[in-house]
């Protein structure tokens, strides 16, 4: 098969789960003998340019469109560069990350295009919609109105003619079929999935905590993500500072980028608390490092109350033997089961009182961080995630599945 990937983004503009997810899925397909073609935002260093990987994909990255980010300009260049490659040599199915496919819906809508496509949905116009009105701001606010619109615009007019959606967990399907008219059957299940023996307990990461001159018997508390609100930097950093008053031994370690205000922001917390010595902040680290990182933690703390579907960070932590400790919501309830990780409340305290528990308790540290492996290796494997999904693409393009609009 000719696969056409739409994204708004990839490795090489941010190291989130959904640049992770769009790799693995890519990479498989390559593997499997397809034609993959990559069609995402700029280059956020070189711009509008076509990369040839050495794994056979091919990269385009749109000249006049915002790294990584929705503009005007992805919506009708995306399009645009589409046709133009499928003139050139037709596509068998357009796999679209997310939203980053609507506006090729749109064009198929109108009978511009023919070519069938697959949507992951990693969350909904609705559960965004939903996160803002329980976490109210500003910047909440303008939010708001913005995903309505986008709902109204997109997922309710051109969800129809999506001839499949793959949802990452049960709750984002349920909000996918709230959201718009689409038939049961072409929204399906498929689970994230990591790579168990990438994310093992036996990856080391001592050389992590030389690098940053913390003793291999001082805890360390890990936090990864992208450096906004949602993600809950800020409630971690603080949990840290209440459990680091009764154990200064303690350490921690942010991990990764945001805005250059959120950035400064934190640096300015580390140094208002004196904290330098026992804190430190990257603004990310290469996927293939990501290992370490979890390897060198006695926690992974992930107080999110963004609306996620089914973080792919969380399920590395668990896979690597990790005691996750993380707020309660219905996505992060499908991965932290009872005796699997530590789940609390989305305040200080409460998120506090569970880093205390299991960094004093070693034996409570090992019976979850086995228990939650399993559970990954049992449910969560990236290869049965990857041959689902390519089970998928066979059956939307031999018309198994599709249906008249």
């Amino acid at each position: 098969m000719r696969l056409c990937y739409l994204t708004r983004t990839t490795p090489e503009h941010s190291h989130g789960g959904l640049e992770r997810h769009l790799e693995m899925i890519a990479m498989d397909s390559a593997a499997r003998g397809n034609d993959v073609v990559v069609i995402t935002t700029a280059h956020p260093r070189l711009g509008g340019t076509v990369v040839n990987r050495p794994d056979g994909i091919e990269v385009n990255y749109l000249a006049g469109t915002c790294p990584g980010r929705y503009t005007s300009a992805w919506w009708h260049k995306s399009v645009e560069q589409y046709a133009k490659l499928h003139h050139e040599k037709a596509f068998d199915l357009v796999v679209a990350e997310d939203g980053a496919g609507w506006s090729y819906t749109r064009l198929r809508a109108r009978g511009g295009v023919s070519t069938p496509v697959v949507m992951f949905r990693h969350g909904t116009t609705l559960l965004n919609i939903g996160q803002y009105l329980r976490h109210p701001s500003v910047r909440g606010c303008a939010n708001t109105f913005l995903n309505v619109w986008h709902l109204m615009r997109w997922a309710r007019r051109y969800g129809p003619y999506v001839d499949a959606q793959i949802a990452v967990s049960d709750h984002v399907r349920e909000s996918v079929l709230r959201e718009s008219s689409v038939a049961p059957q072409r929204v399906h299940v498929i689970r994230n999935g990591v790579d168990v023996d990438q994310f093992a307990p036996a990856v080391s990461g001592k050389q992590v905590r030389a690098r940053f001159g913390i003793p291999q018997d001082e805890p360390l508390v890990l936090w990864m993500g992208r450096l906004i609100r949602a993600k809950g930097w800020q409630i971690a950093y603080q949990t840290f500072l209440e459990v680091q008053r009764k154990n200064p031994r303690m350490w921690m370690l942010l991990v990764g980028s945001g805005r250059p205000a959120e950035e400064h922001r934190l640096a300015a917390m580390i140094r208002e608390h004196g904290m330098q010595g026992r804190v430190a902040h990257l603004a990310g680290v290469p996927h293939e490092d990501v290992p370490e990182y979890l390897s060198a933690a006695d926690v992974f703390l992930f107080p999110t109350y963004h609306p996620e579907g089914l973080p792919i960070l969380l399920l590395e932590a668990m896979s690597s033997g990790k005691v996750c400790v993380c707020t309660d919501s219905p996505a992060i309830r499908q991965l932290i089961r009872p005796g699997t990780g530590l789940l609390a409340e989305n305040d200080v305290p409460a998120l506090a009182r569970q880093v205390r528990l299991a960094l004093e308790d070693s034996r409570l540290r090992e019976s979850i961080g086995r228990a939650a492996r399993d559970v990954v290796l049992r449910d969560f494997n990236s290869i049965n995630m990857l041959d689902r999904i390519h089970q998928v693409y066979i059956d939307t393009t031999t018309g198994a599945m599709r249906q008249r609009v």
